[in-house]
């Protein structure tokens, strides 16, 4: 019915903590919509030995592979319609293929979105660059976009580059940030 941490009273004005949430109630209505139906499936980083994961969903085989470096690894992938598919989470970045051996699969159109009123806004349309051409989605999450100096932490506006490649600075591992929301359409073609 429900979940909450034990002791929430101890991280009711955690930045991290709230920012998970926010993203939580944001797409609580399709957790709702799809539980027990098979298009909905959950990762979570277990321990920093964990490098990859592999579930199938929409006819489509996702490998998590888990950036070395992040602390929260976790996300959420839903498939909303055909070749469709939500993802939130963070530290992490997924490559995918077709079940098909005969067909190769790509994404088309890749968004990052933000809940605003009853529907989505898209903060950002992600190119070649954050995508890597196509073939895999970067969690990056969300992160302030000014410094971030509160609760022990002197991080610095993070930059508006929001390419792949960041994943492996330690700089941009380092940085507050927590899940972000991403919209992905794929397509297949043979061979």
């Amino acid at each position: 019915m429900c979940y909450s941490p034990f002791a929430i009273e101890d991280v009711y004005d955690d930045p991290y903590f709230l920012g998970e949430y926010k993203v939580l109630g944001e797409i609580l209505p399709l957790v709702a919509e799809y539980q027990g139906t098979g298009r909905m499936h959950g990762f979570l980083r277990q321990s920093e030995k964990d490098s990859v994961e592999t579930f199938e969903l929409g006819g489509y085989e996702f490998k998590v592979w888990y950036i070395k470096g992040e602390r929260f690894s976790h996300g959420l992938a839903i498939q909303t319609g055909n070749d469709e598919f939500l993802f939130a989470g963070v530290g992490a970045y997924i490559t995918f293929a077709s079940t098909d051996a005969r067909r190769k699969a790509y994404m088309w159109k890749t968004e990052e979105l933000e809940k605003d009123g009853d529907g989505w806004k898209t903060k950002v349309y992600m190119n070649g660059d954050q995508t890597n051409n196509g073939q895999q989605l970067y969690l990056r999450g969300r992160m302030p976009n000014e410094e971030y100096t509160e609760y022990g932490f002197e991080i610095p506006a993070p930059w508006t580059d929001v390419s792949h490649q960041r994943r492996f600075w330690p700089e941009w591992q380092k940085r507050f940030k927590y899940s972000g929301i991403y919209k992905v359409n794929m397509y297949t073609f043979e061979k």
